[in-house]
């Protein structure tokens, strides 16, 4: 069983959450051969992100992603958590990385999705493990999906084309 679900609280971007959640299923049963996961999604902006990374884990300012497990993460045995993502700051780093958005959005998803499986990325070795992985995943969800679609286009006001 697989359960996901997908809350846009920032107003920057509209998002495509039907896409993420085909994306997301497709990660998650066949990259990752998973049966079960229950998981849930908020994209926030900056300011919402600062609040959470102050409260939980006593750091200033946003960060791209946060991840909380919900169950002790052991490889295989699935993903049960809920996952923060900024969208902001996914924004910024595409500039610096040479990227679009949509792609740090979804790089941001994986990387969550794996410390939800028990990746870490505190120690250096540790960290290239869970690098290389992210990688080969994001590299295969870019082949079979289009992320740009990720955006949807804005709400034009009635009667404007």
């Amino acid at each position: 069983m697989i359960e996901l679900s997908f809350r846009n609280l920032q107003r920057r971007k509209r998002l495509n959450t039907h896409l993420l959640h085909q994306l997301t299923h497709d990660l998650i049963s066949r990259l990752l051969r998973l049966d079960h996961a229950v998981i849930g999604f908020q994209f926030v902006s900056s300011r919402r992100m600062a609040e959470v990374n102050w409260d939980y884990l006593q750091h200033e300012g946003p960060t791209d992603v946060i991840t909380f497990g919900y169950e002790p993460a052991k490889k295989n045995e699935g993903a049960h958590g809920d996952i923060y993502i900024c969208v902001e700051v996914a924004e910024s780093q595409s500039t610096e990385f040479g990227t679009s958005w949509q792609q740090e959005l979804i790089r941001y998803l994986v990387h969550g999705i794996l410390h939800l499986l028990g990746f870490d990325d505190q120690q250096p070795a540790q960290r290239r493990t869970m690098k290389r992985e992210e990688n080969r995943l994001v590299r295969h969800l870019e082949a079979s999906w289009d992320v740009a679609l990720i955006q949807l286009p804005p709400i034009l006001p009635h009667g404007r084309t």
